[in-house]
C-alpha cells in the first residue's frame, strides 16, 4: 500500500455510447497505446486546511524589537531611553525658555 499526493488537472472525456472500454479502443486508433487507469477514491470530499497567523498586541512588539536587535544591533530597551531622554532634554529647553521669557517680562 503506497499513499502519494499529486495534483490533478481535470478533464472531461467525451465519450458517446461507450458500452465497454474496448469499445472505447476500437473508436479511437490513438488510444490504442495509451492505457487507461480506474482511480477509485475512498472519500471523493477535498479537505483544504489553510492557517492565517495573528498576533497578539505584545507579539508584535516583540516581533520588532527582534528584528530591531539583529539588524541594528539594539535592544528595544535601548530605544525607549533614546526616546525618554530625548523627551527629558526636550522638556527641560522649553521650561527653559518659558523661565527666561518670564524674566525677561517681570524685569521690563
Amino acid at each position: 500500500f503506497t499513499d502519494f499526493e499529486c495534483d490533478v488537472q481535470e478533464r472531461k472525456l467525451e465519450v458517446n455510447n461507450v458500452e465497454s472500454i474496448e469499445d472505447l479502443y476500437s473508436m479511437n486508433p490513438v488510444l490504442r497505446n495509451k492505457a487507461v487507469m480506474l482511480i477509485f477514491l475512498k472519500r471523493p470530499e477535498v479537505i483544504i486546511y489553510s492557517h492565517r497567523p495573528q498576533y497578539e498586541d505584545i507579539e508584535i512588539f516583540s516581533f520588532f524589537g527582534g528584528y530591531i536587535g539583529m539588524w541594528l544591533g539594539i535592544s528595544l530597551i535601548a530605544v525607549f531611553d533614546l526616546l525618554e531622554n530625548v523627551t527629558l532634554v526636550t522638556y527641560f529647553w522649553i521650561m527653559q525658555k518659558l523661565i527666561k521669557s518670564k524674566r525677561v517680562s517681570v524685569e521690563s
